[in-house]
């Protein structure tokens, strides 16, 4: 299930702003759900920035932050752009001017949807190599993981989110990105403690730390600074869409037990040589 984020705001700087013609929570349905994205239980946030024109027609669509999949910020300009009709903005004389708009999109699944079956417990890690042109296109993509990962890697890098590919810096020069994810219970040992790994440049790592109740919600989640978030700093926090299902853990009388859990993800580069 779509739903649109209801802080939405506008930056026309004239006498008035742009206004909404249509309730923009009917600018993208959970019918507009990509397909992919459901199958592999693609879920995340997408901010969005329009430009309209003076007539209240979108223009261009680009998307400002995104803790989501390529997929799923495709889908959401495609959407707006289609979809998107405003009243003009004007100005102090009272003519139309262009603006432009910014909000969010959360995307959900539906809980009865197959990808959101509870989870079982279990320590994993996973390292995807993409190799970047100057201009950023994606070249390739090599997924290496260890352990029941989460999430689907029928295509490698669709499990890469492009829009935070983006942000890793290194623009205009053809680069190696690695991107790093982990996930740890009960107090075992963190992978990936040589950040950022031989050769490479830092660019941001974040770490939060959560608690799997005895029914198997995740609760208590913490963000918990590493001094090197970088530009992740800037993006929503990763508590605001982490809410998994786990298969509750059970005691040695088999009685269900609260269990700890760490997440980490970090990304680094390497410029081509």
């Amino acid at each position: 299930m779509a739903l649109l984020a209801a802080q939405a705001q506008d930056s026309a700087k004239g006498a008035t702003a742009l206004k909404p013609l249509t309730d923009p929570a009917s600018w993208v349905s959970e019918d507009d759900y990509p397909p992919v994205a459901a199958r592999a239980g693609e879920q995340g946030i997408v901010a969005f920035r329009l430009e309209v024109d003076s007539n209240g027609n979108p223009t261009s669509c680009g998307i400002v932050d995104a803790a989501a999949s390529g997929e799923l910020q495709q889908q959401t300009c495609a959407l707006l752009l289609k979809r998107a009709r405003f009243r003009p903005a004007r100005d102090a004389r009272g003519r139309s001017i262009a603006a432009s708009y910014t909000s969010r999109v959360r995307w959900k699944l539906p809980e009865d949807h197959p990808s959101q079956a509870p989870i079982a417990i279990g320590n994993w890690k996973a390292t995807a190599t993409v190799r970047q042109s100057a201009e950023g296109k994606v070249l390739s993509c090599d997924m290496q993981a260890e352990g029941a990962v989460p999430f689907s890697r029928e295509n490698d890098c669709d499990s890469v989110p492009s829009g935070l590919l983006a942000r890793v810096g290194g623009a205009g020069t053809a680069q190696t990105v690695t991107v790093r994810l982990a996930m740890t219970f009960d107090g075992a040992p963190e992978p990936f403690r040589d950040y950022p790994g031989p050769g490479q440049l830092p660019s941001a790592r974040m770490r939060f730390t959560f608690e799997v109740s005895e029914s198997g919600t995740t609760e208590n989640c913490k963000v918990v600074p590493t001094g090197e978030e970088g530009w992740m700093a800037s993006l929503p926090s990763p508590c605001q869409g982490f809410a998994d299902t786990y298969i509750p853990a059970k005691d040695e009388n088999g009685k269900p037990r609260r269990v700890a859990g760490v997440f980490m993800m970090s990304f680094s580069r390497r410029p081509a040589e």
